[in-house]
């Protein structure tokens, strides 16, 4: 079978390659040089690595209006931050509440690029030339250096909202300093709450979930945070839900936010802060918790005055959605399309490429890969998948493209729409809604079969004469057992020449 036959051809290639590996190795060990060649790989190894994972810093536009923000980026490529400093303050600019993203790259075979990033919007107070000084930042204990720039602020634009493209991060309000909070609680100057943004959801609907400290402005701020660290993690043990997806806000550092709660104004120390998706009806239980601080009121006690802080706790419902036949596999959220194709006329046997985004508001990272009806028209290939997610403002946002290889086979017009369909769960309908695709391509030339195709010869023929009978992928295991017999037959003869010569010596 053909496809077997490549796939042994293809072991028999990375068997040899590991044959031409060993050998190499016996040389060096024969000329004694094996320590300095181990010492020069072990050196590339970790540049590569090093270079795989470096941070960066990435600045947002340096030309924009008074009502467009500037952005201030740690970019961590295949890799998680742990810990970060403080993003700088501009002089002349209002620092707004950050964020973070991830980009993920998935191509068809199988490699994937994630790059976490962590965003600082600024905001102009007025337009102008701002000469914005060097700085440096420090992730995962190591510093990054940025260089001054210049930033140019034109008057506002009034003339609408900024174009979108596939990976558009849909708009958010930018958010205030000071914000509307619901705490059952409340009344207290020093509070631990709980609290979540709605009190019922749907299977797959998202609520955000706010694990956070609350100080009236009025009360001496003599409390103090005590192995913060390990009671966060303990506590979070305890209160995150299980049979949901998370998507964590990634909170890293305690500062004050100023909230207003039945007309009394607090700071309030987010200490976790997590969109959840649940995948089931259970009722989501959040049981109260306790937080220990040191309270400095007392200093002419000899040991530690410690204050208990105990959280409200919080249940969420899960209700099941309405009947359908792909209830069960849905998204849940509101989303729109947005599509591109590289081109809208093509001919028969040439190859172009179709990228089909879905973006919106709900669980970005599980939206599955869209069904391609079956077609003599046109030949699909796997898709590449990117992703952009976005945590902001107590709200999951963002994109995921599916970049398709496309090549017609027929002449006509072709409209995607017959194609591609994206189905799921309105919010602001309460009910099903159906997206679909408004490219329309238009192609000419001759109809082509499997065995014409230009692209690809007679390789399609060759397929449908081969037997579709299931092998298995691996290695088949008499190839292996002839591949060990001989390395273990020259392995033996290169320690067997290496002891005879070292005897004649």
């Amino acid at each position: 079978m053909l496809h077997r036959h490549l796939f042994e051809s293809a072991c028999l290639i990375k068997w040899t390659a590991k044959l031409n590996i060993f050998l190499k190795i016996a040389t060096m060990i024969y000329q004694k040089s094996i320590i300095k060649y181990c010492l020069v790989y072990i050196i590339i190894l970790c540049s590569v690595h090093s270079f795989a994972q470096k941070a960066s810093i990435e600045l947002g536009k340096m030309v924009i209006t008074q009502n467009e923000a500037f952005t201030i980026s740690i970019a961590l490529k295949n890799a998680k931050y742990e810990q970060l400093s403080s993003f700088p303050d501009l002089i002349g600019f209002t620092k707004y509440g950050r964020y973070t993203e991830t980009y993920t790259d998935n191509s068809a075979d199988g490699e994937s690029v994630e790059i976490e990033r962590i965003v600082q919007p600024y905001y102009a107070q007025q337009p102008g030339v701002y000469e914005i000084p060097s700085f440096a930042m420090n992730i995962n204990d190591e510093v990054l250096q940025q260089p001054a720039f210049t930033i140019t602020v034109n008057p506002p634009n009034q003339s609408g909202p900024p174009t979108q493209n596939l990976l558009i991060d849909p708009e958010d309000p930018f958010l205030s300093g000071e914000e509307a909070v619901e705490v059952e609680d409340a009344g207290r100057d020093v509070f631990l709450a709980v609290t979540a943004n709605k009190e019922e959801v749907f299977v797959g609907e998202g609520f955000n979930f706010t694990l956070a400290l609350y100080v009236a402005n009025n009360t001496p701020k003599n409390l103090e945070f005590v192995r913060i660290s390990q009671q966060l993690n303990d506590l979070l043990k305890r209160i995150k839900p299980a049979s949901c997806w998370e998507e964590d806000f990634n909170i890293d550092r305690l500062y004050p936010v100023e909230v207003r709660i039945d007309e009394k104004v607090y700071d309030q120390y987010k200490l976790y802060q997590a969109s959840y998706f649940p995948f089931n009806t259970d009722t989501i239980n959040i049981p109260a918790v306790q937080l220990n601080m040191i309270d400095n009121n007392y200093p002419e006690e000899e040991e530690n005055h410690y204050v208990n802080l105990i959280s409200n706790p919080k249940t969420i419902l899960v209700k099941p959605l309405p009947p359908h036949p792909m209830r069960d596999r849905v998204m849940v959220g509101d989303f729109y399309l947005d599509e591109k194709a590289s081109t809208l006329k093509t001919q028969t046997g040439e190859s172009f490429t179709y990228n089909f985004a879905i973006v919106g508001d709900g669980n970005i990272v599980n939206i599955p890969t869209p069904q391609i009806v079956e077609n003599d028209t046109l030949d699909f290939y796997p898709p590449t998948t990117r992703q952009v997610v976005k945590r902001i403002n107590n709200r999951v946002t963002g994109a995921k493209v599916f970049g398709h290889y496309v090549v017609a086979q027929s002449p006509g017009t072709v409209a995607m729409r017959h194609y591609f369909r994206f189905i799921y769960f309105s919010l602001s309908k309460q009910d099903y809604d159906t997206l679909y695709p408004k490219t329309i391509i238009e192609v000419k030339g001759a109809k082509l079969n499997k065995e014409n195709s230009n692209l690809f010869g007679d390789f399609y023929g060759k397929l449908e004469k081969e037997n579709n009978t299931l092998t298995s992928l691996h290695t088949p295991h008499y190839t292996k057992l002839y591949i060990n017999i001989f390395m273990l037959v020259v392995l033996l003869a290169t320690l067997v020449s290496i002891f005879v010569n070292r005897q004649k010596r």
